[in-house]
């Protein structure tokens, strides 16, 4: 009821509840309820009765004296608990009573169940004081503070508090919410604490965040010894075994009694979509390596992804060369259009392979009956099995079980309305599970999130350190190779040795594979995430080439030897460390103002060469150029790829068999981007419908011209930001490799290069993690259709009734295909939660290549290779 002392209760409140909404007091004494409700914000929150303050980090500093009814004075304390019950939407959150700090919250620890003491059924008023902080994105919010009275022990209960909970539960039944109990229903509660490696704070607010959240755990554990808690991951554990030995010992305690269930698979929870099948296998091979090693007495066919932002069609297969059998995610459920068929099926990729997948409940559950009883009955309907899990703790920024959730559990355990709880593992419960296995349907496409589609554009730089560290930790293991194979001296040895080459790369790798993580990668970060991160970015460079430059010394003999200088030569050694398809190489040499041609090298391998004169000359396929009827206008080709050019940029491109490509030139695109809430993830769905105008280049000038390359450059502006394109067109290549360097500086906008295809296309395939997709281009159903931006890793091909056209990227890139029209998107300009995200210089490069026939016999995957990998 609402009331307070000398007060009667106000018609329609629930008996034993106290209504707090509109008892706050601002600093100034003034009802903060009714100076919120003059505030023009958030209406439809208003309406439901919160309280509403400005977004942008502002305070709310609220206090309250609660005063006790007077029907609640004389109520036997040991048989009731009065607790305060708040919800809030807000960045930081701080409760004191009687100026004693109780609580501390923030976007993720957004709610309280605190006990009242025992002086306040007496009749002794407290004074509750709040102070919130709004979150930077988004209006703050005081959605709940209520005062309820509820028994200590559910089978004692005279005065019929929990009745109110009780028809909830009864009416959930009956609107067909949830479902009617049978008592062989049961609930598996497996208490998790989510913990972002990285997100709205960094990497060392992540540490302390988990070393809070896991002592805490430990010490519930010791007065609830059946309690059962599961956490990822291995790089989250490997820094707790380094740097707080003590408390990585007493996980293991808790572990080897199968209390502390480590959920593990990948070496860290990575974004699924942007990262190359090399770094998919390694991050499974990593975490499975490592868990094995250290959770010995655990079975690890698991792989916990439940918050990365879709996945790869070639997934299954990846999971299953390294023996993990389940699979489990959450996010599919954030589906903006289609929600996902299924909650427990057969994943099965392209190749045959199948892993078991599920979604259980959501991450951050409460002890609420209702909620608990709302998921179960949504589980059983969809998948028909009358055993369900339940995560509950406190999440994305750590913080787990608490006094106040168990005691809610406990309160409603048995109670005949609800399925039976019990705490155990999710390995136990996947058991229950197996046997269905054969009944299972069957999924045979990738898991498409719809949402989230701009990660792959979003804080491009973060995509460029990632390609650029793997290519050089690939290169420095093929050196090591060929060291060990050829017994090349120390670099001969893999040894154990903690600073051998060996060793140095595997922790090489584990740094990389860290900043894969799904909120670092994507570009979902702070901008102080990615602050921080950079000298790490740039360390692991050094450290990579430096291997990989010492190895290639030994190997060559042009390393120091004795401790005496290498003794000086005159010629070159070229160095192919990736097989790069059957094309010339156009290389550069030191001092040398003109590009020569180098011969196509099978495999991995080098050739010396004593001077320039061992090119071969002239080149096969050299490039010609050929001015138009007006000086601006220019066509060159090889023989392999022929281009018009003109002042709007590439005008047209021919195949070698001469049919046209484009039906308009190719355009650089501005579009509004603006009104997602999900900002630096999310494109706006609308975005093609506002255009913000074209970006004219001006004169193309010609800064190269010889049979072996031809190199043609534009420059612009638009807005505040500015732009230059490169054209050129290498003898013997098949592509024309397009650069831009563009200095960007605005804000909510998408740059983007359009281009409209002379025939329809009728599918296209992309580079995906884990292999090749084709999708149609033309979408047929409801789940196509959302499907209207996707990631592509290092190139896709259109796909025509004759021929097509091969776009090669140096790093993902976010790609838009729908009939004949191509969309790749450069750049955005998102303000959150980073305010300068997408800022500053920025280089892109694309492979523009003509097909005549399909991308599978035109060697496309090899000459991506050819353009992103360099000559050493």
């Amino acid at each position: 009821m609402t009331q307070s002392a000398g007060q009667a209760p106000s018609p329609g409140d629930p008996p034993w509840q106290l209504d707090l909404q509109h008892r706050w007091r601002l600093d100034t004494g003034a009802p903060a309820l009714a100076w919120s409700r003059r505030l023009p914000l958030r209406r439809d929150w208003q309406a439901r009765g919160d309280l509403v303050w400005p977004r942008g980090g502002c305070p709310l500093r609220l206090h309250l004296p609660l005063t006790t009814p007077l029907s609640w004075q004389g109520l036997p304390h040991g048989a009731v608990v009065p607790r305060l019950v708040l919800l809030w939407w807000a960045e930081t959150a701080v409760l004191k009573v009687d100026g004693t700090p109780q609580r501390h919250g923030d976007l993720f620890a957004n709610t309280c169940r605190l006990p009242l003491p025992r002086r306040w059924l007496a009749g002794t008023p407290l004074l509750l004081e709040l102070e919130l902080h709004s979150p930077c994105h988004d209006e703050g919010s005081l959605l709940r503070s209520i005062v309820v009275l509820e028994p200590r022990c559910r089978d004692q209960d005279p005065l019929g508090l929990l009745k109110s909970t009780e028809a909830d539960l009864t009416a959930q039944d009956n609107a067909g919410a949830g479902r009617t109990c049978p008592r062989q229903d049961r609930v598996t509660l497996l208490s998790h604490a989510h913990l972002d490696l990285a997100w709205l704070w960094p990497v060392a607010e992540t540490w302390r965040a988990a070393v809070e959240t896991f002592t805490s755990v430990l010490s519930l554990m010791e007065q609830h010894t059946d309690l059962c808690f599961g956490h990822s991951t291995p790089a989250l554990y490997a820094w707790l075994q380094q740097h707080r030995p003590a408390l990585w010992r007493r996980i293991q305690v808790q572990a080897k009694a199968g209390c502390w269930e480590p959920l593990c698979g990948p070496w860290v929870e990575m974004d699924c979509v942007l990262i190359s099948t090399v770094s998919l296998l390694r991050q499974l091979e990593t975490g499975q390596r490592w868990s094995r090693q250290h959770f010995p007495q655990w079975r690890h066919d698991l792989a916990w992804l439940p918050d990365s932002f879709g996945f790869a069609a070639g997934l299954p297969q990846a999971l299953s060369c390294q023996g993990i059998r389940w699979f489990l995610t959450t996010k599919l459920s954030w589906n903006a259009c289609n929600p996902f068929p299924h909650r427990l099926f057969r994943w099965r990729d392209p190749s045959g392979a199948e892993v078991l997948a599920l979604f259980p409940g959501p991450l951050g559950g409460t002890g609420d009956p209702r909620a608990i009883q709302q998921a179960h009955g949504e589980w059983c309907a969809h998948t028909g099995v009358n055993s369900s899990l339940w995560l509950p703790g406190v999440g994305n920024h750590g913080g787990g079980p608490n006094q106040d959730l168990m005691a809610q559990v406990q309160l409603w355990w048995g109670h005949p309305q609800l399925p039976r709880y019990r705490h155990g593992t999710l390995r136990s419960w996947l058991e229950e599970l197996k046997p269905l296995a054969p009944t299972l349907p069957v999924w045979a496409d990738e898991l498409y999130l719809e949402l989230h589609r701009g990660c792959a554009t979003t804080h491009p730089e973060q995509k460029r350190h990632n390609r650029t560290a793997e290519r050089l930790l690939l290169e420095a293991e093929r050196v090591l190779w060929w060291g060990r194979h050829l017994g090349h001296g120390q670099w001969a040895l893999a040894g154990d040795h903690w600073n051998c080459p060996i060793q140095q790369l595997q922790r090489c790798w584990t740094t990389l594979l860290f900043h894969q993580f799904h909120d670092i990668l994507p570009g979902s970060a702070t901008g102080e995430v990615f602050a921080q991160l950079e000298s790490g970015w740039r360390r692991l460079r050094r450290q990579a080439s430096r291997i990989r430059d010492q190895g290639l010394q030994e190997l060559l003999g042009t390393g120091p030897r004795d401790g005496h200088p290498p003794a000086a030569g005159n010629h070159w050694v070229a160095l192919q460390l990736q097989p790069a398809g059957p094309w010339p190489r156009v290389v550069r040499f030191p001092r040398s103002q003109q590009h020569q041609v180098l011969p196509p090298m099978a495999g991995v391998g080098w050739r010396r060469l004593q001077s320039p004169s061992d090119v071969v000359e002239p080149p096969l396929h050299p490039v010609r150029i050929h001015q138009g009827a007006t000086p601006d206008y220019w066509q060159l080709g090889n023989g392999l790829c022929t281009v018009y050019c003109g002042p709007e940029g590439v005008l047209q491109l021919f195949s070698p068999g001469g049919r046209q490509v484009l039906a308009q030139p190719l355009a650089l695109g501005r579009w509004r981007d603006r009104g997602e809430y999900w900002d630096a993830w999310d494109l706006a769905p609308d975005h093609r419908r506002h255009p913000l105008g074209g970006i004219r280049l001006g004169q193309p000038e010609l800064l190269e011209q010889n049979p072996c390359m031809v190199r043609l450059r534009w420059r612009g502006a638009f807005g505040q930001s500015r732009i230059s394109m490169m054209a050129c067109l290498a003898a013997g290549s098949p592509y024309l490799d397009l650069r831009l360097s563009i200095h960007w500086r605005q804000a909510h906008e998408l740059l983007s290069l359009d281009g409209e295809l002379a025939q329809p296309v009728q599918r296209w395939a992309a580079d995906t993690s884990g292999g090749v997709i084709e999708r149609p281009a033309r979408p047929r159903t409801a789940r196509e259709h959302s499907r209207w931006h996707c990631a592509a890793f290092s190139w896709m091909a259109l796909l025509l009734q004759q021929g097509g056209l091969a776009v090669l990227l140096d790093g993902p890139q976010g790609i838009h295909v729908q009939d004949n029209h191509l969309s790749v998107a450069l750049l955005r300009g998102a303000t959150w939660p980073d305010p300068r995200a997408d800022r500053g210089w920025w280089r892109h490069r694309l492979g523009l290549m003509p097909l005549d026939g399909g991308w599978c016999e035109h060697h496309v995957p090899a000459a991506a290779d050819h353009l992103r990998w360099p000559l050493r």
